[in-house]
Parts: structure tokens; sequence; C-alpha cells
């Protein structure tokens, strides 16, 4: 969790940067409100939660979302939760274990209103996550591996390998495609990406190894050139 805080102030800190441009004048204002929106899973609902004392308001319909204010800090935090790039980096829904729509349907249907409704205004600044179901799905398989069956009636077939050719997949189209979308969606907002925390732990895991997590880190640290990912996006790290 500490970790995660991290991601919250790292978060803060970025925003409290950002200036807007004063079109009567054409000069850089400070902009005094920051609003974030963490675009991920439930490490950064959790996170959001915490630093905002478990007094953040949340809901799960139509999707799961979270947010709270920090008037010291005239600050605005917001998380929506997405179930990752899908089996193929399509944006489809990936797996039955995934609760909800897809991430493309969070997309395109509910994330602009979503960010608006918590935060009273567009976001300044986007942190984009997709690592663990992404890491979930390539181990467990799709939907339509389980024949349209929830997860409670589905065998659950024992976890596959994650291989260096898919991570290269995630990492040279997946994940692009994701963020691009992102900013299509959020034309106004600075898109930045966190990586995933790695575990403590190597024994085999139902969802994800620390191997895997290391492959995706490894990944997008080879595609990152003077601290901009894909040449155009931010890292926290």
């Amino acid at each position: 969790m500490c970790s995660m805080l991290g991601l919250l102030f790292a978060s803060v800190a970025g925003a409290s940067a950002l200036h807007v441009l004063d079109e009567s004048s054409m000069t850089a204002v400070v902009q005094d409100e920051r609003r974030v929106l963490l675009l991920g899973c439930s490490l950064d609902r959790n996170a959001l939660m915490e630093f905002c004392d478990g007094h953040g308001e949340q809901t799960d319909y139509p999707i799961e979302s979270a947010w709270c204010i920090n008037k010291d800090l005239d600050l605005k935090m917001g998380y929506i939760y997405h179930p990752g790039v899908g089996a193929n980096g399509d944006l489809h829904k990936p797996t039955a274990l995934a609760k909800g729509p897809s991430t493309g349907a969070i997309l395109k249907t509910y994330a602009n209103a979503t960010s608006f409704y918590m935060l009273n205004g567009s976001p300044h600044l986007v942190v984009v996550d997709s690592s663990l179901w992404d890491l979930l799905v390539w181990r467990l398989g799709t939907l339509g591996d389980r024949h349209g069956l929830s997860a409670s009636e589905a065998k659950i077939p024992p976890p596959k390998e994650v291989t260096e050719e898919r991570v290269q997949q995630w990492c040279s189209h997946d994940l692009p495609g994701l963020l691009q979308r992102v900013s299509e969606i959020f034309p106004t907002s600075r898109i930045t990406f966190r990586t995933a925390p790695t575990i403590d732990h190597t024994p085999t895991h139902e969802k994800f190894e620390k191997r895997d997590i290391a492959l995706l880190y490894k990944c997008i640290s080879s595609s990152t050139t003077n601290g901009m990912l894909f040449g155009k996006y931010e890292v926290i790290d």
C-alpha cells in the first residue's frame, strides 16, 4: 500500500505542475484546482480510498468508480475500473472473472461522463494502468473458452505460462492502442502510464507471478526514451 500511496502523491505532484493558457492574454497561468483520474484496477481504488482516509465515495453501477476531494490541496481525485486490453488487445471483454463492460465500452460510453461527474470537470491528469487483468486472461483464458459460463459455473483451467511473445505484442500493439484511445476520450488531459508494483514472492499464483510482472516492466523500460513511453506518455514508475 505504501508504494501505491506514492502513486497518489506522484499524481498530485504531476497535476500541480500543470498550466493552462489564458486565451485573452496568451500567457500561462497556474491552474488552482487539480483534477486527477486513475484509470486502472483495484490497486488504484484502494490507494485512492487510503489517500482519502476511507472517506471517499464509491459506486459500481454501471461501472466501478470511486472519488474524493482534498480541500487542503484543492484536489479532486477519481478512479474508474477497467479490465485490461483484452485477450487480443482489442479492448473487448477479456474474461468471465471480470465484471461489467469491456474496456472499450467503458471508454466509449461511460468514462467521460463518469469522470466529469466525479471531478466536476475534465481531468487535468489521467493515470492509466493495464497489467494484472491482462496477465490474468493470458494465464486463465477468455470468456469464450468457458462456453458462456460464469466464473462460478465454469471450471477454471490450469494457468498457462505468460510468454515473452505475448508481452511483446502487449507492449508494441495492445498498450499503445489503449493509451491512444484514452487520449482520444480525454483530448485535453495529460496522459501518463503507471507500471505494476511487483510482488514479493515467487511461487506460482493463479493470476500472475513475479516473473510476469517483471516481463511487463522490462517491455515498458525498453519502450521508454527520455522518460516518455512510446515517445508520447510520461511514466509513473
